[in-house]
């Protein structure tokens, strides 16, 4: 029975490959699920049939890669393979008479006469014989013709010329692929012809050709493909948005109104409004929404948002934004200096110092525990069982848009952009288009934003 083996994080599982479907993302409804950061929820299924094992990805998703060039729509294992989905391997190795059909070795064309020799071991053997044989024979005489200058000019012009020609459309077209000499009709094949294959790849291809000088009417033929793209992705994406949501959704939501009571309890039901709102702007579609508002309008009367804010309200708030997960400095510092614009009492002007201060020392925390991370999972050396860039990547993502501290994330940035495996694909499908809070806050990093806008995704 074929073998699938999973390599992840430095370490290598082997699964018996079944004929049928097996799902895998990093989900909890896949048939194997993975620990890559860089993997949607339902990535793709791998199908095992009479031809082989067949991967067959998710619309939208980072598309897979054997070596340096990106798989088609459907693409069958070979024997040893590596295909690589994300930060994880995968592998089939296969029994005999399964898998793809080989291709029958090449046949070496035999003379007439069936001696089973080629044409150069029959040349050989005569040049031996011919060689012995010229004992008492003359050998024949190469004649010398003198070289007519004239055609030897003649040549060389044209071979100068083709030359040079030669050399000036490899010229033009290195120039074009590598972006130093833009030519609209170039870069429009190659978007379209990622459309089927890598629908995410066409968008960013699109996005950069709208920031070159085209006319007018090669921009609306370029925005066309983008508002057909952008639709046919929204379809793949806004579902994994929501499901991304729901997690933020249990936590801060869900299980904040069940433990805090936020009917009453004024600064909880302050908190809890102001966290509705925020996720039902983020989440539009979310099908959670209708509990969300149903709730709201239970805890509004206790939360009384016409009156000013206390200390005790703000102090609720700041702690809700940086003692549970997923933490929030920028959020919390934003409290405190609402709060100090309107508050006239030295006292608490004092208190809401303290609590600034007091928050900026769990900042520090947060942003050592993020670089331990990172280099817990990105030293391949030390932790090579841990190894996964995709998780290393995320924890300076979370420098860069949970901290408020300009060093604390503008470290993270410079970090971010040295790890090797980051690429524009996993930005855009990942980031801008799945947590597109993060992503607001990442690209006011000057670091970072420089990065973004040579890339296409700004």
């Amino acid at each position: 029975m074929a073998k699938l083996i999973l390599t992840e994080g430095g370490s290598t599982r082997r699964f018996k490959l079944s004929p049928g479907k097996l799902t895998f993302g990093s989900g909890d409804k896949v048939t194997l699920k993975l620990d890559s950061d860089d993997v949607a929820e339902q990535h793709g299924v791998i199908e095992m049939g009479d031809g082989g094992a067949v991967l067959h990805l998710a619309k939208g998703v980072v598309p897979a890669k054997v070596g340096a060039h990106s798989v088609g729509a459907a693409h069958v294992f070979k024997e040893g393979q590596n295909v690589k989905v994300g930060s994880a391997t995968f592998a089939v190795e296969y029994d005999e008479g399964e898998g793809p059909a080989s291709k029958p070795a090449g046949v070496q064309r035999q003379l007439r006469g069936g001696s089973g020799r080629t044409r150069s071991q029959v040349r050989g053997d005569r040049g031996m014989e011919g060689e012995e044989e010229e004992g008492g024979r003359r050998r024949r005489h190469s004649v010398q013709r003198k070289s007519d200058p004239t055609g030897i000019l003649i040549g060389l012009g044209v071979f100068l010329v083709l030359g040079g020609i030669g050399y000036f459309m490899i010229s033009k077209t290195t120039k074009g692929l590598s972006g130093e000499d833009f030519e609209y009709a170039t870069a429009y094949a190659r978007a379209t012809r990622q459309i089927e294959k890598d629908p995410q790849g066409a968008r960013i291809s699109f996005d950069k050709i709208l920031k070159e000088q085209i006319s007018g009417d090669q921009r609306n033929q370029v925005k066309a493909h983008l508002k057909t793209l952008n639709e046919r992705l929204s379809a793949v994406e806004e579902p994994l948005r929501n499901n991304r949501g729901t997690k933020w959704f249990e936590a801060r939501l869900k299980n904040f109104y069940e433990k805090f009571d936020p009917v009453s309890s004024r600064p909880h039901a302050r908190l809890f409004i102001k966290r509705a709102k925020w996720f039902m702007d983020l989440y539009p579609t979310h099908p959670e929404n209708e509990w969300i508002q149903r709730h709201v309008e239970r805890v509004m009367p206790t939360a009384d948002l016409t009156s000013p804010q206390s200390i005790e309200d703000l102090r609720v708030e700041v702690k809700g934004s940086t003692e549970t997960e997923p933490k929030d400095f920028v959020d919390a510092e934003e409290a405190i200096d609402r709060f100090l614009a309107v508050s006239g009492d030295d006292r608490e002007r004092a208190e809401a110092e303290t609590i600034r201060s007091e928050i900026r020392g769990l900042e520090r925390e947060f942003r050592d525990m993020m670089l331990q991370n990172a280099k817990a999972s990105y030293s391949k050396d030390l932790y090579p069982a841990q190894y996964s860039p995709g998780k290393a990547m995320n924890d300076m993502i979370r420098l860069m848009a949970c901290c408020n501290n300009p060093e604390y994330k503008a470290e993270g940035a410079r970090r971010l952009l040295a790890i090797t495996e980051l690429t524009p694909e996993f930005l855009n499908v990942h980031y801008k288009n799945d947590r597109r809070e993060y992503w607001a806050r990442m690209i006011t990093v000057p670091e970072f934003q420089s990065y973004a806008s040579s890339n296409g995704l700004l």
